[in-house]
Protein backbone atom coordinates (compact mmCIF):
# COMPACT_ATOMS: atom_id res chain seq x y z
CA UNK A 1 0.00 0.00 0.00
CA UNK A 2 1.99 2.99 -1.24
CA UNK A 3 1.23 6.12 0.24
CA UNK A 4 1.50 8.67 -2.12
CA UNK A 5 2.48 11.78 -0.20
CA UNK A 6 5.34 10.22 1.34
CA UNK A 7 8.62 9.18 0.01
CA UNK A 8 9.66 5.70 0.63
CA UNK A 9 12.45 6.33 2.92
CA UNK A 10 9.62 7.61 5.16
CA UNK A 11 7.24 5.32 5.30
CA UNK A 12 5.99 3.75 8.78
CA UNK A 13 5.68 0.32 9.31
CA UNK A 14 4.49 1.53 13.17
CA UNK A 15 1.03 3.07 12.14
CA UNK A 16 -2.16 2.04 14.12
CA UNK A 17 -4.59 -0.59 13.27
CA UNK A 18 -7.43 0.71 10.62
CA UNK A 19 -11.05 -1.16 11.14
CA UNK A 20 -10.59 -4.85 12.31
CA UNK A 21 -7.02 -6.06 11.19
CA UNK A 22 -4.92 -6.52 13.68
CA UNK A 23 -2.00 -3.42 13.79
CA UNK A 24 0.45 -6.19 13.52
CA UNK A 25 -0.95 -7.63 10.62
CA UNK A 26 -1.10 -4.50 8.86
CA UNK A 27 2.83 -3.86 10.05
CA UNK A 28 3.31 -7.46 8.71
CA UNK A 29 1.32 -6.38 5.13
CA UNK A 30 2.95 -2.70 4.50
CA UNK A 31 6.57 -4.44 5.18
CA UNK A 32 6.27 -7.27 2.54
CA UNK A 33 4.90 -4.82 0.34
CA UNK A 34 7.68 -2.50 0.73
CA UNK A 35 10.53 -5.48 0.45
CA UNK A 36 9.40 -6.32 -2.74
CA UNK A 37 8.74 -2.96 -4.38
CA UNK A 38 12.42 -2.50 -3.08
CA UNK A 39 13.24 -5.53 -4.72
CA UNK A 40 11.50 -4.83 -8.06
CA UNK A 41 13.46 -1.73 -8.03
CA UNK A 42 16.80 -3.23 -7.99
CA UNK A 43 17.24 -1.80 -4.05
CA UNK A 44 18.21 -5.42 -2.65
CA UNK A 45 20.03 -3.87 0.32
CA UNK A 46 17.32 -1.91 1.29
CA UNK A 47 15.11 -4.74 1.03
CA UNK A 48 17.25 -6.99 2.67
CA UNK A 49 17.32 -4.05 5.72
CA UNK A 50 13.95 -3.73 5.57
CA UNK A 51 13.48 -7.36 5.98
CA UNK A 52 15.76 -7.86 8.97
CA UNK A 53 13.69 -5.03 10.42
CA UNK A 54 10.47 -7.16 9.83
CA UNK A 55 11.70 -10.62 10.99
CA UNK A 56 13.39 -8.93 14.41
CA UNK A 57 9.96 -7.14 14.86
CA UNK A 58 7.73 -10.31 13.87
CA UNK A 59 9.60 -13.66 14.49
CA UNK A 60 7.08 -15.96 15.13
CA UNK A 61 5.37 -15.03 12.15
CA UNK A 62 5.17 -17.79 8.98
CA UNK A 63 4.39 -14.88 6.39
CA UNK A 64 7.22 -13.13 7.28
CA UNK A 65 9.71 -16.18 7.77
CA UNK A 66 8.50 -17.33 4.19
CA UNK A 67 8.92 -13.49 2.50
CA UNK A 68 12.42 -14.34 4.04
CA UNK A 69 12.82 -17.64 2.26
CA UNK A 70 11.45 -16.15 -1.05
CA UNK A 71 13.92 -13.12 -1.08
CA UNK A 72 16.82 -15.11 -0.14
CA UNK A 73 16.45 -17.56 -2.75
CA UNK A 74 15.94 -14.42 -4.94
CA UNK A 75 19.00 -12.87 -4.11
CA UNK A 76 20.95 -16.11 -3.82
CA UNK A 77 21.57 -16.55 -0.46
CA UNK A 78 21.22 -20.29 -0.04
CA UNK A 79 22.36 -20.33 3.53
CA UNK A 80 20.22 -17.56 4.57
CA UNK A 81 17.08 -19.04 2.52
CA UNK A 82 18.59 -22.19 4.38
CA UNK A 83 17.94 -20.55 8.03
CA UNK A 84 14.74 -19.12 6.78
CA UNK A 85 13.22 -22.26 5.85
CA UNK A 86 14.39 -24.12 8.93
CA UNK A 87 12.64 -21.37 10.94
CA UNK A 88 9.43 -21.23 8.55
CA UNK A 89 9.56 -25.27 9.27
CA UNK A 90 9.47 -25.26 12.81
CA UNK A 91 6.90 -22.30 12.99
CA UNK A 92 4.70 -24.66 10.45
CA UNK A 93 5.81 -28.38 11.16
CA UNK A 94 2.57 -29.47 9.07
CA UNK A 95 3.23 -27.21 6.18
CA UNK A 96 4.14 -29.76 3.11
CA UNK A 97 5.81 -26.98 0.88
CA UNK A 98 7.49 -25.82 4.07
CA UNK A 99 9.59 -29.36 4.68
CA UNK A 100 9.94 -29.38 0.91
CA UNK A 101 11.65 -25.82 0.86
CA UNK A 102 13.81 -26.24 3.92
CA UNK A 103 15.24 -29.74 2.40
CA UNK A 104 16.14 -27.76 -1.03
CA UNK A 105 17.73 -25.10 0.92
CA UNK A 106 19.61 -27.33 2.74
CA UNK A 107 20.49 -29.40 -0.84
CA UNK A 108 22.04 -26.48 -1.92
CA UNK A 109 23.71 -25.59 1.17
CA UNK A 110 25.65 -28.50 0.26
CA UNK A 111 23.74 -30.34 3.12
CA UNK A 112 23.18 -33.42 1.57
CA UNK A 113 22.13 -35.36 5.08
CA UNK A 114 20.02 -33.22 6.18
CA UNK A 115 18.65 -32.74 2.77
CA UNK A 116 18.21 -36.72 2.54
CA UNK A 117 16.44 -36.83 5.76
CA UNK A 118 13.94 -34.01 4.90
CA UNK A 119 13.00 -35.37 1.42
CA UNK A 120 12.45 -38.36 2.77
CA UNK A 121 10.21 -37.07 5.68
CA UNK A 122 8.35 -35.50 3.00
CA UNK A 123 7.91 -38.29 0.68
CA UNK A 124 6.65 -40.12 3.56
CA UNK A 125 4.29 -37.41 5.04
CA UNK A 126 2.57 -36.34 1.37
CA UNK A 127 3.79 -38.60 -1.43
CA UNK A 128 0.56 -37.10 -3.43
CA UNK A 129 2.22 -33.86 -3.02
CA UNK A 130 2.53 -32.03 -6.08
CA UNK A 131 5.92 -31.44 -5.33
CA UNK A 132 6.30 -35.40 -4.31
CA UNK A 133 7.94 -36.42 -7.82
CA UNK A 134 10.72 -33.52 -7.35
CA UNK A 135 11.16 -34.75 -4.42
CA UNK A 136 12.19 -38.09 -5.41
CA UNK A 137 14.11 -36.82 -8.34
CA UNK A 138 16.12 -34.90 -6.27
CA UNK A 139 16.60 -37.97 -3.55
CA UNK A 140 19.75 -38.73 -5.86
CA UNK A 141 21.56 -35.89 -5.13
CA UNK A 142 21.77 -35.64 -1.87
CA UNK A 143 23.42 -38.80 -1.58
CA UNK A 144 27.74 -39.20 -1.83
CA UNK A 145 28.97 -39.39 -4.77
CA UNK A 146 29.79 -43.10 -4.38
CA UNK A 147 26.40 -44.02 -3.58
CA UNK A 148 25.30 -42.09 -6.36
CA UNK A 149 27.01 -44.18 -8.57
CA UNK A 150 25.97 -47.16 -7.54
CA UNK A 151 22.43 -46.20 -7.43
Amino acid sequence: MRHPNKPQSELSIHEPSVGSVPATDQKIARGLEAIFECLDNGEEDRAVELLTSLVKSSPNSPQVAETELAVYQRLGIAEKAERAASRLLKLEPENADAMFGCALASLLCDRRSTALALFQNFLRRWPNHELASEAQQLLPMCLPETDRRAA
